[in-house]
Protein backbone atom coordinates (compact mmCIF):
# COMPACT_ATOMS: atom_id res chain seq x y z
CA UNK A 1 0.00 0.00 0.00
CA UNK A 2 1.24 3.48 -0.77
CA UNK A 3 1.31 6.54 1.43
CA UNK A 4 -1.66 8.88 1.19
CA UNK A 5 0.86 11.50 0.12
CA UNK A 6 0.86 14.15 2.82
CA UNK A 7 4.35 15.02 1.57
CA UNK A 8 5.00 16.53 -1.85
CA UNK A 9 8.31 14.68 -2.40
CA UNK A 10 6.42 11.57 -3.50
CA UNK A 11 3.69 13.19 -5.59
CA UNK A 12 2.58 11.30 -8.69
CA UNK A 13 1.58 13.82 -11.39
CA UNK A 14 -1.55 12.76 -13.27
CA UNK A 15 -1.96 14.18 -16.76
CA UNK A 16 -5.62 13.14 -16.63
CA UNK A 17 -6.09 16.23 -14.47
CA UNK A 18 -5.89 18.65 -17.39
CA UNK A 19 -8.77 16.93 -19.14
CA UNK A 20 -10.73 16.86 -15.89
CA UNK A 21 -10.26 20.61 -15.46
CA UNK A 22 -11.54 21.24 -18.98
CA UNK A 23 -14.52 18.99 -18.27
CA UNK A 24 -15.30 20.31 -14.81
CA UNK A 25 -14.69 24.00 -15.59
CA UNK A 26 -16.12 24.37 -19.12
CA UNK A 27 -16.35 28.16 -18.88
CA UNK A 28 -12.59 28.57 -18.52
CA UNK A 29 -10.84 29.12 -21.86
CA UNK A 30 -8.31 26.51 -22.93
CA UNK A 31 -5.65 29.18 -23.36
CA UNK A 32 -5.25 29.46 -19.60
CA UNK A 33 -1.58 29.31 -18.61
CA UNK A 34 -2.10 27.16 -15.55
CA UNK A 35 -4.77 25.05 -13.95
CA UNK A 36 -5.24 23.45 -10.56
CA UNK A 37 -5.17 19.68 -10.38
CA UNK A 38 -7.84 17.72 -8.59
CA UNK A 39 -6.43 17.06 -5.18
CA UNK A 40 -5.40 13.46 -4.79
CA UNK A 41 -3.28 14.88 -1.98
CA UNK A 42 -3.07 18.27 -0.26
CA UNK A 43 -0.49 19.66 -2.70
CA UNK A 44 -0.72 19.23 -6.44
CA UNK A 45 -0.58 21.48 -9.48
CA UNK A 46 -0.85 20.87 -13.20
CA UNK A 47 0.49 23.15 -15.96
CA UNK A 48 -1.03 23.39 -19.45
CA UNK A 49 1.80 22.44 -21.81
CA UNK A 50 -0.15 22.44 -25.05
CA UNK A 51 1.36 25.70 -26.28
CA UNK A 52 4.97 24.51 -25.77
CA UNK A 53 6.91 23.61 -28.99
CA UNK A 54 7.21 19.86 -29.52
CA UNK A 55 10.98 19.62 -29.08
CA UNK A 56 10.83 21.66 -25.86
CA UNK A 57 7.96 19.50 -24.64
CA UNK A 58 9.92 16.27 -25.25
CA UNK A 59 12.97 17.69 -23.47
CA UNK A 60 10.78 18.80 -20.56
CA UNK A 61 9.18 15.36 -20.22
CA UNK A 62 12.56 13.62 -20.34
CA UNK A 63 14.09 15.91 -17.69
CA UNK A 64 10.98 15.66 -15.52
CA UNK A 65 11.09 11.86 -15.60
CA UNK A 66 14.78 11.76 -14.68
CA UNK A 67 14.47 14.30 -11.86
CA UNK A 68 11.20 12.81 -10.64
CA UNK A 69 12.67 9.31 -10.49
CA UNK A 70 15.69 10.61 -8.58
CA UNK A 71 13.52 12.44 -6.03
CA UNK A 72 11.16 9.51 -5.63
CA UNK A 73 14.06 7.11 -5.11
CA UNK A 74 15.78 9.48 -2.68
CA UNK A 75 12.76 9.93 -0.46
CA UNK A 76 12.17 6.18 -0.42
CA UNK A 77 15.55 5.54 1.23
CA UNK A 78 15.20 4.16 4.74
CA UNK A 79 17.67 6.67 6.17
CA UNK A 80 16.00 9.72 4.60
CA UNK A 81 15.02 12.35 7.16
CA UNK A 82 13.00 14.54 4.76
CA UNK A 83 9.38 13.67 4.00
CA UNK A 84 9.59 10.30 5.73
CA UNK A 85 6.22 8.91 6.77
CA UNK A 86 6.49 6.99 10.02
CA UNK A 87 4.32 3.88 9.77
CA UNK A 88 3.01 1.38 12.25
CA UNK A 89 0.26 -1.15 11.72
CA UNK A 90 -2.64 -2.17 13.96
CA UNK A 91 -5.46 -4.67 13.37
CA UNK A 92 -8.84 -3.34 12.33
CA UNK A 93 -11.59 -3.60 14.95
CA UNK A 94 -14.29 -3.79 12.26
CA UNK A 95 -15.21 -7.47 12.23
CA UNK A 96 -17.85 -7.25 9.48
CA UNK A 97 -15.76 -5.31 6.96
CA UNK A 98 -16.67 -5.85 3.32
CA UNK A 99 -12.97 -6.40 2.59
CA UNK A 100 -10.56 -7.33 5.43
CA UNK A 101 -7.91 -4.72 6.19
CA UNK A 102 -5.44 -3.51 8.76
CA UNK A 103 -4.89 0.12 9.75
CA UNK A 104 -1.56 1.79 9.05
CA UNK A 105 -0.54 4.83 11.09
CA UNK A 106 1.01 7.17 8.53
CA UNK A 107 2.54 9.83 10.77
CA UNK A 108 -0.62 10.34 12.79
CA UNK A 109 -3.38 9.53 10.27
CA UNK A 110 -4.68 5.94 10.11
CA UNK A 111 -5.26 4.56 6.60
CA UNK A 112 -6.73 1.21 5.51
CA UNK A 113 -4.27 -1.35 4.12
CA UNK A 114 -5.64 -4.27 2.10
CA UNK A 115 -4.08 -7.52 1.02
CA UNK A 116 -2.56 -7.21 -2.45
CA UNK A 117 -5.13 -9.69 -3.77
CA UNK A 118 -8.00 -7.32 -2.95
CA UNK A 119 -8.49 -5.08 -5.99
CA UNK A 120 -12.14 -4.09 -5.59
CA UNK A 121 -12.64 -0.50 -6.73
CA UNK A 122 -14.94 0.25 -3.79
CA UNK A 123 -12.67 -1.13 -1.07
CA UNK A 124 -12.12 2.30 0.54
CA UNK A 125 -15.80 3.31 0.51
CA UNK A 126 -17.61 0.01 1.18
CA UNK A 127 -17.50 0.39 4.97
CA UNK A 128 -17.89 4.16 5.22
CA UNK A 129 -20.49 5.36 7.70
CA UNK A 130 -20.32 9.07 6.82
CA UNK A 131 -19.02 9.36 3.28
CA UNK A 132 -21.25 6.85 1.49
CA UNK A 133 -21.82 7.07 -2.26
CA UNK A 134 -25.55 7.26 -1.60
CA UNK A 135 -25.35 10.36 0.61
CA UNK A 136 -24.51 13.99 -0.18
CA UNK A 137 -23.88 16.87 2.20
CA UNK A 138 -24.67 20.52 1.41
CA UNK A 139 -23.04 23.36 3.33
CA UNK A 140 -23.38 27.12 3.49
CA UNK A 141 -20.50 29.40 4.42
CA UNK A 142 -19.51 32.96 5.25
CA UNK A 143 -16.14 34.65 4.76
CA UNK A 144 -15.60 37.35 7.40
CA UNK A 145 -12.96 40.03 7.00
CA UNK A 146 -12.80 43.28 8.93
CA UNK A 147 -16.21 42.61 10.43
CA UNK A 148 -17.88 42.34 7.00
CA UNK A 149 -19.36 39.12 5.62
CA UNK A 150 -18.49 38.02 2.09
CA UNK A 151 -18.88 35.21 -0.39
CA UNK A 152 -16.81 34.80 -3.52
CA UNK A 153 -17.43 34.83 -7.24
CA UNK A 154 -15.32 33.20 -9.99
CA UNK A 155 -13.94 35.69 -12.54
CA UNK A 156 -12.53 35.43 -16.07
CA UNK A 157 -9.52 37.67 -15.44
CA UNK A 158 -6.87 36.09 -17.69
CA UNK A 159 -4.18 38.40 -16.31
CA UNK A 160 -3.90 36.08 -13.30
CA UNK A 161 -3.41 32.31 -13.13
CA UNK A 162 -6.50 30.16 -13.01
CA UNK A 163 -6.64 29.33 -9.27
CA UNK A 164 -6.57 33.06 -8.42
CA UNK A 165 -9.52 34.03 -10.63
CA UNK A 166 -12.05 34.93 -7.97
CA UNK A 167 -13.20 37.98 -6.04
CA UNK A 168 -14.98 38.56 -2.73
CA UNK A 169 -18.47 40.04 -2.97
CA UNK A 170 -20.63 41.39 -0.12
CA UNK A 171 -22.83 38.89 1.66
CA UNK A 172 -26.45 38.85 0.55
CA UNK A 173 -26.09 39.39 -3.20
CA UNK A 174 -27.96 36.79 -5.25
CA UNK A 175 -26.21 36.73 -8.62
CA UNK A 176 -26.16 33.20 -10.09
CA UNK A 177 -22.34 33.24 -10.45
CA UNK A 178 -21.71 33.80 -6.73
CA UNK A 179 -20.65 30.67 -4.83
CA UNK A 180 -22.92 30.66 -1.77
CA UNK A 181 -22.95 26.94 -0.92
CA UNK A 182 -21.19 23.72 -1.79
CA UNK A 183 -22.03 20.03 -1.85
CA UNK A 184 -19.87 16.98 -1.06
CA UNK A 185 -20.65 13.73 -2.86
CA UNK A 186 -18.71 10.47 -2.51
CA UNK A 187 -17.90 8.59 -5.71
CA UNK A 188 -18.56 4.82 -5.62
CA UNK A 189 -14.96 3.80 -6.32
CA UNK A 190 -11.44 5.05 -6.91
CA UNK A 191 -11.99 6.44 -10.38
CA UNK A 192 -11.03 8.68 -12.05
CA UNK A 193 -8.10 9.29 -9.66
CA UNK A 194 -7.21 5.63 -9.31
CA UNK A 195 -6.60 5.31 -13.05
CA UNK A 196 -3.40 7.34 -12.79
CA UNK A 197 -2.54 6.63 -9.15
CA UNK A 198 -2.92 2.84 -8.80
CA UNK A 199 -2.11 2.86 -5.06
CA UNK A 200 -4.48 5.73 -4.23
CA UNK A 201 -5.92 4.95 -0.79
CA UNK A 202 -8.68 7.44 -0.05
CA UNK A 203 -12.38 7.58 -0.78
CA UNK A 204 -12.86 9.91 -3.75
CA UNK A 205 -15.17 12.85 -3.12
CA UNK A 206 -16.46 15.61 -5.35
CA UNK A 207 -17.02 19.21 -4.29
CA UNK A 208 -19.74 20.95 -6.31
CA UNK A 209 -19.90 24.75 -6.03
CA UNK A 210 -23.44 26.12 -5.76
CA UNK A 211 -25.15 29.51 -5.81
CA UNK A 212 -27.85 30.71 -3.41
CA UNK A 213 -30.47 28.72 -5.35
CA UNK A 214 -28.32 25.57 -5.08
CA UNK A 215 -27.59 25.59 -8.82
CA UNK A 216 -24.03 25.03 -10.01
CA UNK A 217 -21.97 28.22 -9.88
CA UNK A 218 -18.34 27.15 -10.33
CA UNK A 219 -18.06 23.60 -11.62
CA UNK A 220 -16.67 20.73 -9.56
CA UNK A 221 -13.40 19.49 -8.13
CA UNK A 222 -12.23 16.06 -6.97
CA UNK A 223 -10.21 15.17 -3.90
CA UNK A 224 -10.17 12.55 -1.14
CA UNK A 225 -11.27 11.65 2.37
CA UNK A 226 -9.99 8.97 4.74
CA UNK A 227 -12.71 7.33 6.83
CA UNK A 228 -12.48 4.25 9.02
CA UNK A 229 -13.25 3.25 12.60
CA UNK A 230 -10.11 5.02 13.85
CA UNK A 231 -10.39 8.44 12.20
CA UNK A 232 -12.02 10.74 9.67
CA UNK A 233 -9.61 13.03 7.77
CA UNK A 234 -11.02 15.38 5.14
CA UNK A 235 -9.52 17.60 2.45
CA UNK A 236 -11.28 20.95 2.97
CA UNK A 237 -12.80 22.93 0.10
CA UNK A 238 -9.93 24.71 -1.69
CA UNK A 239 -11.46 26.49 -4.67
CA UNK A 240 -11.58 30.26 -4.97
CA UNK A 241 -11.46 31.99 -1.58
CA UNK A 242 -11.34 28.55 0.08
CA UNK A 243 -7.74 28.17 -1.12
CA UNK A 244 -6.65 29.97 2.04
CA UNK A 245 -7.75 26.88 4.00
CA UNK A 246 -4.67 24.97 2.77
CA UNK A 247 -2.83 26.69 5.65
CA UNK A 248 -5.42 25.78 8.29
CA UNK A 249 -5.87 22.54 10.21
CA UNK A 250 -7.68 20.02 8.00
CA UNK A 251 -10.93 18.63 9.42
CA UNK A 252 -9.68 15.62 11.40
CA UNK A 253 -11.40 13.54 14.08
CA UNK A 254 -9.64 10.60 15.71
CA UNK A 255 -10.88 7.93 18.13
CA UNK A 256 -11.14 7.24 20.96
CA UNK A 257 -13.72 10.01 21.00
CA UNK A 258 -13.45 11.40 24.50
CA UNK A 259 -12.68 14.72 26.15
CA UNK A 260 -8.97 15.60 26.25
CA UNK A 261 -8.09 13.15 23.45
CA UNK A 262 -5.13 14.72 21.58
CA UNK A 263 -3.42 13.88 18.28
CA UNK A 264 -1.08 15.47 15.73
CA UNK A 265 0.28 15.24 12.19
CA UNK A 266 2.22 17.45 9.77
CA UNK A 267 2.38 18.32 6.07
CA UNK A 268 4.55 20.24 3.63
CA UNK A 269 2.80 22.97 1.63
CA UNK A 270 4.18 24.26 -1.67
CA UNK A 271 4.23 27.88 -2.87
CA UNK A 272 1.51 27.21 -5.44
CA UNK A 273 -0.92 27.81 -2.57
CA UNK A 274 0.43 31.29 -1.84
CA UNK A 275 -1.65 34.35 -2.72
CA UNK A 276 -0.82 38.01 -2.20
CA UNK A 277 -4.28 38.41 -0.72
CA UNK A 278 -3.12 36.51 2.37
CA UNK A 279 0.49 35.24 2.26
CA UNK A 280 3.28 34.67 -0.26
CA UNK A 281 6.14 32.19 0.09
CA UNK A 282 8.64 30.79 -2.40
CA UNK A 283 9.76 27.48 -0.88
CA UNK A 284 7.74 24.65 0.67
CA UNK A 285 6.86 25.21 4.31
CA UNK A 286 5.91 22.63 6.95
CA UNK A 287 2.62 22.94 8.78
CA UNK A 288 2.46 21.13 12.13
CA UNK A 289 -1.05 20.32 13.35
CA UNK A 290 -2.32 19.55 16.82
CA UNK A 291 -5.89 18.71 17.86
CA UNK A 292 -7.73 18.27 21.16
CA UNK A 293 -11.30 17.15 21.82
CA UNK A 294 -12.58 19.67 24.36
CA UNK A 295 -16.25 18.88 24.97
CA UNK A 296 -19.56 17.50 23.68
CA UNK A 297 -22.19 19.90 22.43
CA UNK A 298 -25.68 19.71 20.89
CA UNK A 299 -25.70 21.57 17.56
CA UNK A 300 -28.82 22.49 15.60
CA UNK A 301 -28.62 23.51 11.95
CA UNK A 302 -31.06 23.56 9.05
CA UNK A 303 -30.10 19.90 8.47
CA UNK A 304 -31.11 18.77 11.97
CA UNK A 305 -29.87 18.47 15.55
CA UNK A 306 -26.68 16.55 16.28
CA UNK A 307 -24.59 15.68 19.32
CA UNK A 308 -21.07 16.68 18.37
CA UNK A 309 -17.55 16.36 19.65
CA UNK A 310 -15.95 19.80 19.66
CA UNK A 311 -12.39 19.59 18.37
CA UNK A 312 -9.94 22.48 18.65
CA UNK A 313 -7.19 22.38 16.00
CA UNK A 314 -4.08 24.51 15.58
CA UNK A 315 -1.59 24.67 12.69
CA UNK A 316 1.84 26.28 13.10
CA UNK A 317 4.50 27.10 10.51
CA UNK A 318 7.04 29.82 9.77
CA UNK A 319 4.18 31.77 8.18
CA UNK A 320 2.18 31.95 11.40
CA UNK A 321 -0.62 30.14 13.22
CA UNK A 322 -4.12 29.18 12.07
CA UNK A 323 -7.03 27.56 13.88
CA UNK A 324 -10.07 25.36 13.31
CA UNK A 325 -12.94 24.50 15.63
CA UNK A 326 -14.75 21.42 14.31
CA UNK A 327 -18.12 20.04 15.40
CA UNK A 328 -18.01 16.32 14.59
CA UNK A 329 -20.80 13.76 14.76
CA UNK A 330 -19.75 10.10 14.40
CA UNK A 331 -22.57 9.30 11.94
CA UNK A 332 -22.90 12.58 10.04
CA UNK A 333 -19.35 13.89 10.06
CA UNK A 334 -18.44 17.56 10.24
CA UNK A 335 -21.55 19.58 11.10
CA UNK A 336 -19.77 22.93 11.54
CA UNK A 337 -16.25 24.18 10.77
CA UNK A 338 -15.09 27.54 12.12
CA UNK A 339 -11.72 28.68 10.74
CA UNK A 340 -9.39 31.47 11.81
CA UNK A 341 -7.09 32.10 8.85
CA UNK A 342 -3.47 33.14 8.41
CA UNK A 343 -4.44 36.78 7.70
CA UNK A 344 -6.93 37.08 10.58
CA UNK A 345 -10.00 36.54 8.40
CA UNK A 346 -12.49 33.83 9.30
CA UNK A 347 -14.54 31.25 7.40
CA UNK A 348 -17.56 29.59 9.00
CA UNK A 349 -19.08 26.52 7.34
CA UNK A 350 -22.36 24.87 8.39
CA UNK A 351 -24.25 21.78 7.24
CA UNK A 352 -27.66 22.69 5.81
CA UNK A 353 -28.78 19.45 4.15
CA UNK A 354 -28.04 15.73 4.11
CA UNK A 355 -29.68 13.90 1.22
CA UNK A 356 -29.68 10.48 -0.42
CA UNK A 357 -29.36 9.93 -4.17
CA UNK A 358 -33.15 9.88 -4.60
CA UNK A 359 -33.39 13.42 -3.15
CA UNK A 360 -35.10 12.07 -0.06
CA UNK A 361 -34.16 14.05 3.05
CA UNK A 362 -32.42 11.89 5.60
CA UNK A 363 -33.42 12.08 9.23
CA UNK A 364 -30.91 13.52 11.67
Amino acid sequence: MGSFNKYPDKQKVCFLSLNLQLMLFPKIKSSSKSRSLFASSPIQKQEDFRSIPTHHYKLFIFCSLVIGFALFTACDQKDSSVGTVQQSEIPSTKKDAAYPYTLVDEDGVFVESFDAAIKADDRYTADNVIFKPSVSYTYKYEFIEGGTKYRFQPTNDESVKFPDRWALVPFGLGEPEIVANFKITTLPGLQPIGKDIPDYNQSVIQYTWLNADLDEAGGNSLTGVIENEKNCWLHPPRYGAFRILELNPFPFAQAPYKIDQEYSWEMKIGPQWSDERWKVWEEPITNKYHYRITRKEEITTKAGSYTCWVIEGKAESELGTTYLTSYFNEKVGFVMLNYENIDGSRINIELIDRTDTANERLSS
